[in-house]
């Protein structure tokens, strides 16, 4: 995977199983990590039905990463045929609210129209809230950095990209 991924646009994969254990998860660790490409993972049962259109209504998860970036860049295409576009971002001690704001102006240059939107997860994970959000929207297609965090934060915390994986019923595009 590693090695013929990094001579394509993008690699799809399905999601890994939920016990993070087998050849699958090693797959998509090998796409994510060691391919340098931009991965789009799909949800289980997603691929299957071909009347499923995605990229109308697109959400990006922005906190302002260089894995975030990376994969705004890698979706430009996707970008361009949206219909409409949402920059989530969530306010942390890493994040300003107003990054939103600035990946908005970003997309602008590229002839974008996007609105941003201020997540608030005081009561949820991160994670879960911007799950929410972009169905909140509808959306049919999330954006966004994969695992910014170092190792040991993401096996005591969990992780949004984790989350992310887990919970979401719409395909992701993931760059690290």
């Amino acid at each position: 995977m590693a090695n013929q991924g990094r001579l394509v646009d993008l690699i799809a994969i399905g999601r890994p199983g939920d016990d993070n254990t087998g050849p699958a998860v090693e797959t998509w660790n090998a796409a994510l990590f060691e391919s340098g490409r931009p991965v789009l993972v799909v949800p289980p049962g997603f691929a299957g039905d071909t009347t499923q259109r995605f990229g109308r209504r697109i959400a990006i998860a922005w906190n302002g990463s260089s894995q975030a970036a990376r994969a705004v860049t890698a979706a430009l295409p996707l970008l361009h045929g949206a219909e409409t576009i949402s920059v989530l971002t969530t306010p942390s001690d890493r994040t300003a609210a107003s990054s939103g704001e600035a990946l908005v102006n970003y997309l602008a240059w590229h002839g974008l129209t996007a609105g941003p939107r201020v997540v608030d997860a005081a009561s949820e994970p991160v994670g879960q809230a911007l799950m929410d959000a972009a169905a909140g929207m509808n959306a049919d297609l999330v954006v966004m950095g994969a695992y910014t965090h170092s190792r040991l934060v993401r096996l005591i915390l969990g992780g949004v990209t984790r989350t992310v994986l887990e919970r979401s019923t719409v395909p992701v595009l993931m760059a690290h």
